[in-house]
């Protein structure tokens, strides 16, 4: 599946990953289930996975509709987001250099980028080795479908 999701309440923390072409349906459709998931809450930090990513097609109006959902609700309950990109390919590595500099005139939005597991694990101030896993072996993950 193209789209996933995995909350870790524990770690305070979604980890999303994306497989195959990214386009902005299943990025609004991911994001309403996470939001509308039991254990959604707008202080996770989120660590967005691009290694498996290999097509991007994104309409900049549908964009832009996503970014201005993700102002409002951020605006509404947490002072900032945190994400991460996790990027260890040149293809993910571009996609998340696009991302970073998409988000970056809001402040309250900080972004990174990690070419590493491990790298990412220490952007967001974890020692998890469960979400290390994650990232190199597919778990059955909550779809976006």
């Amino acid at each position: 599946m193209p789209a996933e999701f995995e909350i870790f309440l524990d770690h305070n923390l979604v980890y999303a990953r994306y497989q195959g072409a990214i386009v902005v349906e299943e990025i609004s459709t991911l994001m309403l289930r996470y939001r509308s998931h039991v254990d959604y809450s707008p202080h996770q930090r989120q660590l967005i996975d691009l290694s498996r990513v290999t097509l991007v097609k994104l309409e900049m109006p549908a964009f832009l509709a996503i970014q201005q959902q993700v102002l409002q609700a951020q605006n509404l309950h947490a002072p900032t987001t945190r994400l991460v990109f996790f990027a260890p390919n040149a293809l993910s590595q571009d996609i998340a250099a696009n991302l970073q500099s998409f988000w970056a005139p809001f402040p309250s939005v900080r972004v990174s980028i990690a070419e590493t597991a491990e790298e990412a694990m220490q952007h967001l101030s974890l020692k998890a080795q469960q979400i290390q896993a994650l990232m190199q072996t597919p778990p059955h993950l909550k779809s976006a479908e």
